[in-house]
């Protein structure tokens, strides 16, 4: 049995929820936003063209009119059309946006397309009602589609995730115009409940958001208790519930630097998708493939401590969220959390020096029962050279409690990169309201706790963290501590470093123009930070303080920052080739100058100047980001980041290199090419990848990867590994 049972950590997280969970119902969110779909008969058809011709839109539900949240709260000066309407199979929406004649920016037309730069919509559906997960879709003008799931009652963000669904957009005289049918076999929903509803519109002439359910810069758009309601959706259906989604590869595949041979390769696998409910969803793959998943961007790594790279694998990607644990990091955050996950995906299917291992196949169940979050999953790796077939699996429950606050435990079993098992267990929940302490004044705490167990040496330790915050629409407020035992050890997790105390807090300011004059938005936050051994010895501080962020009104920006850093470095460790740190003290001082052009702009420039003391030298760092909308079918993106290390002894200089030509033919027909090059690995990458989508739920895919391998004495490049992919996938849905 994990320590952590004879702790006292789950007692502290129960006595937490009893004490804050009654709060839970002092102030209810805003009823005034709520709109009943129109539904229609058996036999209408909406042809999805982005013309709204059909009879069908004159008469369909309309929202209310959207109010202006930034850059003030105010009256919109431009329509904003909404209709809704379904069926039994597809919820439609109908978007007319009104704008002046060639102020519309619509260039991006790519399946999910970073759409910062463009006009677009984006919509969000709580189809349990709970204000506890949703599903997101945008559209922008240019005709992008994109999607995203949203889990912890608005905290955690998952873009990765994409599901079955179509849209199209128009460009107009008069503005622009967008219909989406969102298919309800895609959507897990809970049978009779009213769905929560948002909707906003990004509008790039001028820079605002305009916004239908609760307008307000004292609440997020994606605070999911506190949106609209969509009301009386009877006599959906979703077939059958059955997805069969195979998929056939082919590769060729070389080694240039250890041979001219080409290996050619066949394979097929994929998954089976069934609805035991409208909730509640099982999921099988066998032979799983992630050849189409890009390559990850190079960073560059000045720290002890190991980096963290995301997770792209659509398996693990769909319905991920249930199995989210803890403090959420980043969206909105400034300190994050110090990434201590019980479980993260990325472990599966990868060995300990992050080689793929082939997965030979895997089972889920993820859903929903009543105010219960479920979410099991079970996978069995291919043997390897000294290693059998191994099975690893993590379960996850939560149970929502109130209006935003839930309670939950995790476990998991089997290690992905060594003989042996090895298994975690925590208990986590999440407290507070939007409207705590009054209305536009939220207040959220976040508490868990951990323990691990191994047959290897050193696996068994503990974790713990808590996190509060209270912001309102010009303030933000934070603090957060998180321990860490020496053997803690979570196989099929991650965790940056062991044997800590880390605690940290953020304060931070934002001052809003009332009178639309150039300067639109000041800020300033100080995030300091204090780490300390988990037996109390000193470690390191880190007091980051940005003075100054300035917004004009077309949404430049400029930025200043310094921070104050003390660290210290138990033993030596190597920051590149035999160049190293010696154990010691060290206290240092920089600063930072930001740069980001108004995105909106057909060439964009978006730059970082740092300079200051580096252990026992000092440092700079220089990062350029200039990009390009050539039209709305070519797109360039670059990216450049030198580091000048000059140490006491030694110096170094470290260099990424990275270029994006995206090609665009079709809201369904793609062409993304990456070019990365740093000097630390001397290894220049090539990824072609080209994506067609000839009908939702089918997807081609042809993926060239070519990398070489710089010579350090003449600097000629050398063909290293080069692979050739095609690869089908088709959703067969019943």
């Amino acid at each position: 049995m994990p320590r952590l049972l004879r702790s006292p950590l789950p007692s502290l997280l129960v006595l937490g929820l009893v004490v804050v969970a009654p709060a839970q119902g002092w102030a209810a969110p805003a009823q005034g936003w709520s709109v009943t779909p129109t539904q229609l008969a058996p036999d209408t058809e909406i042809r999805l063209d982005g013309s709204l011709d059909e009879p069908v839109w004159q008469t369909a539900a309309t929202l209310s009119r959207l109010r202006v949240v930034e850059p003030r709260e105010m009256d919109a000066s431009v329509g904003t059309e909404v209709r809704l309407a379904y069926d039994r199979r597809f919820l439609y929406v109908a978007l007319r946006c009104e704008e002046a004649p060639g102020q519309v920016r619509g260039r991006l037309m790519a399946r999910d397309a970073r759409l910062d730069p463009d006009d677009r919509v984006e919509v969000w559906f709580d189809t349990f009602g709970t204000g506890v997960f949703a599903y997101w879709f945008q559209i922008g003008a240019g005709g992008s589609r994109g999607d995203a799931q949203i889990s912890d009652y608005g905290f955690r963000f998952n873009k990765s995730w994409d599901g079955i669904w179509n849209a199209a957009a128009r460009v107009t005289p008069q503005g622009w115009v967008a219909e989406l049918a969102l298919p309800f076999q895609t959507l897990a929903f809970a049978p009779g409940a009213d769905w929560g509803f948002n909707l906003r519109r990004l509008r790039k002439n001028g820079e605002e958001e305009h916004r239908w359910a609760n307008p307000s810069q004292a609440y997020s758009f994606f605070r999911l208790a506190l949106g609209g309601k969509l009301l009386g959706l009877t006599g959906i259906q979703q077939g059958v519930g059955l997805d069969i989604v195979p998929y056939a590869k082919g590769q060729l595949a070389a080694d240039r630097a250890v041979r001219d041979h080409v290996s050619r390769t066949f394979d097929a696998g994929g998954e089976i998708f069934y609805r035991l409910s409208p909730a509640l969803s099982f999921a099988a793959t066998y032979n799983t493939d992630f050849a189409e998943t890009e390559v990850d961007e190079r960073q560059i790594n000045l720290t002890r401590f190991p980096l963290f790279f995301p997770e792209k694998r659509d398996f693990f990607l769909d319905d991920a969220p249930l199995f989210e644990f803890g403090i959420p990091a980043g969206f909105g955050s400034a300190i994050g959390s110090a990434q201590v996950l019980p479980f993260f995906s990325r472990r599966i299917g990868l060995d300990s020096a992050g080689r793929a291992v082939p997965l030979l196949g895997g089972t889920k169940l993820t859903g929903r029962a009543g105010a219960w979050n479920i979410g099991l999953l079970q996978t069995v790796i291919d043997a390897r050279a000294d290693q059998p077939e191994e099975g690893v699996g993590v379960a996850r429950v939560g149970y929502n409690v109130g209006r935003e606050a839930s309670v939950g435990v995790i476990g998991t079993l089997g290690d992905p990169g060594a003989r042996g098992q090895s298994s975690t267990f925590g208990v986590d929940t999440k407290l507070g309201a939007s409207d705590l302490f009054g209305p536009g004044r939220a207040g959220h705490l976040w508490l868990y706790g951990l323990g691990t167990q191994g047959e290897a040496a050193g696996g068994d330790g503990e974790a713990f963290g808590a996190k509060a915050e209270f912001t309102t629409a010009a303030w933000r407020h934070a603090v957060q501590v998180q321990g860490i035992e020496p053997g803690f050890a979570p196989r099929l997790g991650f965790v940056r470093r062991t044997d800590v105390v880390d605690t940290a807090s953020e304060h931070g300011f934002t001052w809003r123009s009332g009178d639309g004059g150039w300067l639109r938005r000041v800020e300033s936050r100080l995030t300091p930070r204090y780490t300390s051994r988990y037996g109390g010895a000193k470690d390191s501080y880190s007091v980051p303080w940005t003075v100054l962020r300035l917004a004009n009104n077309g949404e430049d920006e400029l930025s200043y920052r310094v921070a104050h850093d003390f660290e210290r470095v138990p033993q030596r460790f190597i920051l590149r080739d035999a160049i190293g740190v010696d154990a010691g003290d060290y206290s240092t001082t920089r600063h930072r100058f930001e740069f980001r052009s108004r995105e909106a702009r057909a060439l964009g420039l978006a730059g970082a100047y740092e300079f200051g003391e580096f252990y026992t030298g000092d440092i700079e760092r220089l990062e350029i980001e200039p990009s390009a909308y050539l039209s709305r079918y070519v797109q360039l993106r670059a990216r450049y980041q030198e580091v000048r290390v000059r140490l006491a002894v030694d110096r170094f200089t470290t260099r990424i290199v990275e270029g994006r030509v995206d090609l665009t033919f079709s809201p369904d027909l793609s062409w993304r090419n990456l070019v990365q090059f740093d000097n630390d690995s001397d290894n220049l990458t090539v990824q072609s990848r080209l994506h067609w989508i000839p009908r939702p739920g089918t997807d081609v895919f042809l993926l060239a990867v070519y990398g070489w391998l710089q010579d350090p004495l003449d600097g000629g490049f050398a063909p290293g590994n080069q692979t050739l992919t095609t690869k089908l996938v088709h959703a067969f849905r019943f």
